[in-house]
């Protein structure tokens, strides 16, 4: 049979799958609806009369979260796939693949399959290589949803059980002698993984939805709702499995939750919310062609072209994972990772992976900085400034955080799998430690974490305490930036304290004293993201209280409206000066020109509070006076009324009075700005200090 004519009949079998190329099909059609809308009828009847009180907000955080989570997770098993079929596809692209897709099996349309089959056709993959890869993610996905099924009914169901685990075993010798005859290589980790996540992420759409109709009753249902998604999609005739599916998900779930109606009645809303969200999406993107063609290089073309080269070093390789990096060398966002990466990479061989930001470029000198995509270009903005702040202040961003968190967790695996480094070096828990986390799972790559303040402080919920510990505990070390971090890393789990280090704050390189004659008396200085924990409302306060006295505003964030409402409110507009973000040569400028640097952080109300802030080791290197809050490392860096001058945190009035001090007796502001910088001369706040510490412990950790 020439391969035309077989092409042909796989067509025609993968068609009749999906309810097309065959006269049967208004009939499949009619039998599909009937068995949907019958089965949700009586599901609905059959619910006990007690169910509970019927709740929104579950169904809403499916649509907003669930959903883009499993659109996040079908893009990059398409990538996955597409790997396998030796193609690159780009983000947009493989999105653009999975909400059709998606769309396909949710209504009676040609499944994913299909979808996928013929994009990957279109961009020049032989159909064997195309229908092969999908059969092995198919079959994936089986496996992992029949061990699932299989653990979950242990000692409720043994007929069930069985059967799963039949299905399971099936799929692992199904995928084992694809393998042996296509010679696929790569992508194997992180589809495995991705299937694992489709798992979870619609177990959790589950548990949401039983939620919302007050069923509760733990994970083991939600999970082999979850499972049966995948034999519904594989035994299916019906077209898109309709019907089929919320029929499995009763039988599978009714060993555990006592009745089918509950499993049938949720897989049916699941559906009719991904009905909402995905088809009118892929009918816009219908109309949009693929961007284009790309084939999958060589290996060393490949690291040339996805920017994953790396330079060799005698102190090995160091992967450096960031959500918050600078656009350009100088654009005046927070480059306290940059100047780090900048000192390791004197002994080790750097390369930064952060979020793509507009107008970033890749040249950073020493070390490389590889950007990854996390959302549809025009929309992308979670990572622009700092993501807790920015999700506080803009809420619909929480749609940006599946995408991002999953972005990161994948690009992190890929480029371990190019740069083999020895060690990855994470900033923040999350999303960072998290990424490192699930690559040391799939690569086996050691990793140390550093926690800058919001990452141990602000996320507290009994959801994220215990992937926060998780993630810790299979570091190889952990770096806080102050004392009040690593107590609270202490706190978290009591056996992370031996791979806890003292404290190591942010340092910076030393800056050439200015002379005295340029430095004001009356203007003060705040540098700082313009987020609530940065407390510049306290600042504003204080200003409105010492009679002439003015303050530069040097930064940018989600609280700028409230604080020029702020200052309009108390009359002090004209004496607070908002100049956004600088680059660091004005703001060593204004340093060297204001009276002090206020920093007045306060506790914000999720908890989120200041670690070590950079700006105070800048000030300190420039003798520039310092008025903080005793709040974190700040309290640790600053002898009240000898290094600087300490308040408690939030009161405008105590940072008044030291203020009008600094202003009033200028010969003692002198000597205040000398001895906080003769600290920074011979303590931890310089570069040098910070990078020994540094050093010494990805060296150590290589190592092992």
């Amino acid at each position: 049979m020439s391969q035309t004519a077989t092409e042909r009949v796989v067509k025609t079998l993968a068609g009749l799958r999906a309810g097309l190329g065959s006269r049967h099909r208004p009939l499949l059609l009619a039998i599909a609806a009937i068995v949907f809308v019958a089965g949700a009828v009586i599901s609905w009847r059959q619910l006990p009369s007690d169910f509970g009180t019927f709740e929104w907000l579950p169904l809403i955080a499916v649509a907003i979260i669930g959903v883009p989570s499993m659109i996040a997770l079908n893009a990059a098993e398409y990538r996955a796939i597409a790997r396998l079929s030796s193609l690159q596809v780009g983000l947009a692209d493989s999105l653009r693949v999975a909400v059709m897709g998606t769309a396909a099996n949710l209504a009676p349309l040609p499944g994913a399959v299909v979808v996928r089959w013929n994009d990957l056709s279109s961009r020049g993959s032989r159909w064997t290589e195309a229908l092969s890869a999908n059969v092995v993610a198919g079959a994936a996905w089986l496996g992992l949803s029949g061990l699932t099924i299989a653990i979950v009914t242990l000692g409720e169901s043994p007929i069930l059980m069985s059967a799963a685990a039949a299905a399971a075993l099936s799929s692992i010798i199904g995928i084992v002698l694809i393998q042996r005859r296509m010679r696929f290589t790569g992508a194997w980790g992180g589809l495995v993984v991705v299937e694992a996540g489709i798992i979870l992420v619609s177990a959790m759409r589950s548990y949401l939805i039983l939620s919302a109709f007050g069923l509760g009753g733990g994970w083991k249902a939600p999970l082999a709702i979850a499972g049966s998604y995948a034999f519904a999609n594989v035994v299916g005739i019906f077209p898109g499995g309709l019907g089929l599916r919320e029929l499995l998900s009763g039988l599978t779930s009714r060993p555990l939750i006592g009745d089918a109606a509950s499993g049938f009645l949720v897989s049916a809303v699941d559906r009719l919310i991904g009905l909402l969200i995905h088809v009118p999406v892929a009918a816009v993107l219908a109309r949009r062609p693929p961007s284009g063609i790309t084939a999958l290089p060589l290996e060393q073309d490949q690291r040339r072209v996805e920017g994953l080269e790396s330079n060799e070093s005698d102190g090995g390789r160091v992967l450096v994972l960031t959500s918050t990096f600078p656009a350009t060398p100088d654009d005046g966002r927070p480059a306290f990772v940059r100047d780090l990466a900048e000192r390791i990479s004197r002994r080790f061989s750097v390369t930064v992976l952060a979020p793509r930001m507009p107008g970033s470029t890749s040249e950073w000198g020493s070390f490389r900085v590889v950007r990854f995509a996390y959302f549809p270009r025009p929309l992308e903005g979670l990572a622009d400034e700092a993501i807790l702040p920015t999700l506080r202040a803009s809420p619909w961003r929480w749609i940006e955080v599946p995408f991002f968190l999953l972005a990161m967790i994948f690009s992190t695996i890929r480029a371990d799998s190019r740069l083999r480094p020895d060690v990855v070096h994470a900033h923040w828990a999350i999303p960072g430690g998290l990424a490192a986390y699930c690559n040391n799972l799939i690569n086996r790559t050691p990793y140390v974490v550093t926690l800058h303040g919001a990452d141990i402080h602000a996320m507290r919920s009994r959801l994220v305490r215990p992937v926060k510990r998780m993630i810790l505990q299979r570091a190889s070390a952990i770096l806080p930036v102050s004392r009040e971090g690593h107590d609270a890393v202490i706190d978290l789990a009591a056996s992370l304290k031996d791979r806890t280090s003292e404290p190591v704050p942010m340092g910076v390189g030393a800056v050439a004293r200015p002379g005295e004659a340029d430095r004001s008396s009356r203007h003060f200085l705040f540098v700082g993201r313009l987020a609530e924990k940065k407390g510049l409302d306290v600042a504003i306060g204080a200003v409105a209280r010492v009679e002439g006295s003015e303050l530069t505003v040097i930064g940018s964030g989600p609280m700028e409206e409230a604080a020029l409402a702020l200052a309009s409110r108390l009359g002090v507009a004209e004496r607070v000066h908002f100049l956004g973000r600088q680059a660091r040569a004005k703001v060593f400028d204004h340093l060297s020109r204001s009276a002090a640097l206020l920093i007045p952080s306060i506790v914000a109300a999720d908890g989120d509070q200041e670690g070590t802030p950079v700006v105070l080791a800048e000030a300190m290197s420039l003798a520039t006076p310092v008025i903080a809050a005793r709040i974190g490392g700040l309290s640790e860096h600053i002898v009240d009324g000898v290094s600087g001058f300490l308040f408690e945190p939030g009161d405008s009035e105590a940072l008044a009075e030291r203020m009008s001090q600094i202003s009033s007796d200028r010969a003692f502001a002198e000597r205040i700005g000398d001895a906080g910088h003769e600290y920074f001369d011979n303590g931890p706040l310089s570069l040098e200090w910070t990078e020994e510490r540094y050093c010494a412990v990805l060296e150590s950790v290589a190592r092992r």
